[in-house]
């Protein structure tokens, strides 16, 4: 069975028309949704959702999760952390229109919060766990070169909540896959196998969702390095997340790019931007990453040819 490539919508295109097209065109089956046509995925209507649903279903693309922004604030100050619980509920609302049951926390709560108190960050989740029905998942995504939680921050996260609905949302591009949980299951193997077997157990459980992005970010100077440059030793990941029995997880392209200069201003200010700013939309680099993508994987290349 062909690994499942994925892709965040908008970073195709910003209007709905272009990311169908494209995803047909290069026989992707599963878009992470975040905006449409400029519209935030918290604020499109349910039958909006449908109708968005029902196109990418047409052409043999499901939506797997919800690319939403939960957390994405100073979650010690009440007000935004409210707000942050009703776009939760919206979320919740919309899902299963979407056909999905995944929603995404990007929480920036690695910096912001815990030097107020790891109490504020519990809190957040216990609410967002609050609403979020049974046979849901909330995968927080990793980021911790910019604002995000660490692996082992999720891990701790999930452990302190003691809720199998929290999972971890790996993003390869940015620091590795999950380097402290490898080196852990490396660790392990080397001492005792039935630790190892634990350990790999654990990832199993705890990761629910895995995106490969183009750039990284060090301190406030951020770069763009291409993918088949070697610095991630994307193979090496790749071969991890089947070893690790996670190869029925859609890998998720996030093909975008900053803009080439190095006026540290204005490369801060791109990454910042939300999505349709400078860097998103590119259809030239979402082609080069997913063949580059396709070949680490022995896929042969597809040059914008339909599948028959």
């Amino acid at each position: 069975m062909e690994r499942k490539i994925g892709i965040i919508s908008d970073e195709i295109a910003l209007d709905l028309e272009t990311q169908l097209k494209w995803c047909e065109e290069y026989r992707i089956r599963a878009v992470q949704i975040r905006t449409v046509d400029g519209v935030g995925v918290k604020n499109i209507t349910p039958s909006h959702a449908l109708e968005i649903a029902d196109s990418f279903r047409r052409i043999g693309t499901r939506v797997e999760l919800l690319a939403a922004n939960l957390g994405e604030c100073c979650l010690s100050n009440s007000q935004q952390a409210d707000a942050q619980i009703e776009d939760c509920k919206r979320l919740v609302v919309l899902a299963p229109h979407f056909g999905t049951k995944i929603i995404r926390a990007f929480a920036g709560f690695r910096e912001k919060d815990i030097q107020f108190g790891w109490e504020y960050v519990l809190s957040f989740f216990r609410k967002v766990l609050e609403i979020l029905p049974e046979d849901f998942v909330l995968v927080v995504e990793n980021e911790p070169a910019t604002y995000c939680p660490t692996p082992m921050e999720v891990l701790a996260l999930s452990k302190e909540l003691k809720d199998p609905r929290i999972r971890l949302l790996i993003d390869i591009g940015n620091l590795g896959f999950a380097p402290e949980i490898i080196n852990a299951v490396r660790l392990a193997g080397s001492c005792s196998s039935e630790v190892a077997e634990k350990m790999t157990k654990m990832c199993h459980q705890i990761i629910g969702a895995v995106h490969i992005k183009n750039t990284f970010v060090r301190g406030m100077e951020s770069r763009t390095v291409a993918l088949n440059a070697g610095h991630f030793n994307l193979e090496t990941h790749i071969e991890q997340l089947a070893g690790f029995g996670l190869g029925h997880l859609p890998i998720c392209l996030e093909p975008y790019r900053p803009p080439q200069t190095d006026d540290e201003t204005v490369l801060d200010e791109a990454m910042q931007a939300m999505p349709g700013g400078s860097g998103y939309g590119n259809l030239a680099a979402a082609e080069e990453d997913l063949n580059i993508l396709r070949g680490w994987l022995g896929l042969p290349t597809i040059m914008g040819q339909r599948e028959e």
